[in-house]
């Protein structure tokens, strides 16, 4: 299948891509850091494993303790600019909304591809990445984004883009939505604000994010509101392993916090989950992604392919939102199921190895050397 999935990209890298996709609302600033554990005559060496820094962390309990952290680079974040620029990279013109400065946009976004426009609608998060071999710890600033809803983005100057950007687009993408604190109403607003504009037979992609602050209601509710996009064209929810076991148990009334405890405890099917989750929810296809393989559920039922294992990355900030980018790259240009999802795990998996988002060239090769 990678070999035939290679062929198909060869045959689009030398074609103009004519589909063109809009991803909001978020953007952050991210810090990627790692974790010294020691610096003895001047030589740092880091921690590999997060598990150990949550061991320091226990042991100062009831006294103080310090970590230092070092930043290896500053870089854009936020699911909505990276997806973006990421699909820029294979060739899509690609729209992105969020606060990435306003009124002037912040540098590290103008480091985004020349095929990625920028709707700029505040000021960006700020995110510190900790990044370890097994894993990373993201700390988020987000109280920037605390008035982002559609009333809010419309009273801006530059909002009549918002109407042409979502007329030229085939894929439309909202994500991040539990970092977004007036995220549910936004999504509601957008579903009018595109009805009422006459906009029809669209791809619509939805990325939650990590939901553990949010409760199993909230979680139903957001729920509710993707399915209303059912109608307006082809619906597809995507979770990585830890937010689909977390929706998984909020349907079950179990609130998120509650539900990392119960992972951890209990073993599980992830395919079962995958598949419990879809029949519940009235959507097109459901993309569920571990670190090693993703799972797709559809009306024919749930397919579940294997995918490449990074084992020293450079980079792991953004490698969901490189699958994602992958994954929508192939629904645009009529992939099959089967040759999204690879397509989604090469990208993810380039970008953890190489530290950046690839170019259809670039994943050519990476597959060819799989």
């Amino acid at each position: 299948m990678r070999d035939g999935l290679r062929k198909k990209l060869e045959q689009l890298q030398n074609k103009p891509l004519t589909n063109k996709a809009l991803i909001g609302f978020d953007g952050y600033i991210d810090l990627i850091q790692k974790v010294v554990k020691s610096s003895a005559r001047g030589s740092r060496q880091y921690y590999d494993c997060l598990c150990d820094v949550g061991e320091h962390i226990v042991a100062a309990s009831g006294k103080s303790g310090q970590l230092e952290v070092c930043t290896i680079t500053k870089k854009l974040g936020g699911n909505a600019p990276i997806m973006a620029n990421s699909l820029a990279h294979l060739g899509i013109e690609s729209y992105c909304i969020g606060p990435m400065g306003y009124p002037n946009v912040h540098e590290v976004f103008l480091q985004m591809h020349e095929r990625c426009r920028r709707l700029s609608i505040g000021e960006p998060g700020i995110t510190n990445a900790l990044e370890f071999d097994d894993g990373k710890l993201m700390l988020s600033e987000l109280s920037s984004f605390e008035t982002l809803n559609l009333p809010y983005i419309l009273s801006l100057k530059e909002s009549g883009l918002l109407l042409v950007y979502l007329n030229e687009s085939r894929l439309i993408a909202m994500v991040d939505w539990a970092n977004l604190p007036l995220c549910t109403p936004l999504w509601k607003e957008m579903r009018e604000y595109i009805l009422e504009a006459g906009i029809s037979d669209r791809i619509y992609f939805f990325d939650l994010c990590d939901p553990s602050k949010k409760t199993a209601v909230e979680i139903l509710e957001v729920l509710n509101v993707i399915t209303t996009y059912t109608g307006l064209g082809q619906v597809i929810l995507g979770l990585n392993e830890n937010e689909a076991v977390k929706v998984y148990k909020s349907l079950q009334g179990m609130d998120p916090a509650d539900a990392e405890t119960w992972a951890l405890k209990n073993e599980y099917d992830l395919g079962n989950i995958t598949a419990s989750l879809f029949n519940e929810m009235d959507i097109d296809l459901l993309l569920v992604h571990t670190t090693d393989r993703s799972l797709t559920a559809t009306k024919e039922g749930v397919i579940s392919l294997n995918g490449h294992v990074v084992r020293h990355p450079r980079v792991l900030t953004g490698a969901g939102d490189n699958l994602n980018a992958g994954f929508c790259f192939g629904l645009l240009n009529s992939f099959t199921i089967e040759e999204c999802t690879l397509l989604g795990m090469a990208t993810s998996a380039a970008y953890i190895q190489n530290g950046k988002s690839p170019t259809i060239q670039e994943l050519i090769s990476y597959l060819r050397n799989l």
